[in-house]
C-alpha cells in the first residue's frame, strides 16, 4: 500500500507542475480552435493571423481589399467569356457579374475565379450591344 501511495503522490506532483507552467495555453480561439499565440496562414487572402486568447487577429494591419471592374458591350451573339484582373500582387478573394440588360437577351451562366488574380463570367447573348459588368475583389 505506501508504494502505491507514493506513486500516486509523485503522479500528482508531475501534473501539478505540467499544469502550472507557463506558455501552457489556457485560452483559446474558436472558429477555427486555436491556443494564444498560435499562428494561422490563410493561403486565399494571403493573410497570417494570431490568436490573442480570446480571438483571431491579422498580422501586420488589415489587408487592402480593392473593387476591379469593366463593363464589356456583348459583340457576338451566343456564348462568351469576360474576365478582369486584380493589379500586379494582389489575389483575387470573390468576384461577380451584373447587367441591366433583360435575362431573356442576356443571361450569365456562369462566374468564377480563373486564376489567382482574375475573375471570369461566361454568358450567352442573345442580342448585340448589350452590357455586362464583370468586377473582382482583390486582396493584397
Amino acid at each position: 500500500m505506501p508504494e502505491r501511495s507514493f506513486r500516486k503522490s509523485i503522479l500528482m506532483s508531475v501534473l501539478a507542475v505540467l499544469l502550472g507552467m507557463p506558455g501552457v495555453a489556457h485560452a483559446g480561439c474558436a472558429s477555427p480552435i486555436g491556443g494564444e499565440g498560435q499562428l494561422r496562414y490563410d493561403p486565399t487572402t494571403k493573410v497570417v493571423w494570431v490568436c490573442d486568447g480570446s480571438g483571431w487577429k491579422h498580422v501586420g494591419g488589415t489587408p487592402t481589399y480593392t473593387r476591379i471592374s469593366n463593363n464589356f458591350t456583348l459583340s457576338v451573339i451566343g456564348e462568351q467569356v469576360k474576365s478582369v484582373s486584380c493589379p500586379v500582387g494582389q489575389t483575387v478573394v470573390g468576384g461577380g457579374c451584373s447587367t441591366s440588360a433583360s435575362v431573356a437577351l442576356l443571361s450569365i451562366n456562369d462566374s468564377y475565379p480563373s486564376g489567382t488574380g482574375s475573375w471570369s463570367c461566361r454568358s450567352s447573348a442573345l442580342s448585340l450591344g448589350l452590357v455586362m459588368t464583370v468586377y473582382a475583389i482583390c486582396a493584397g
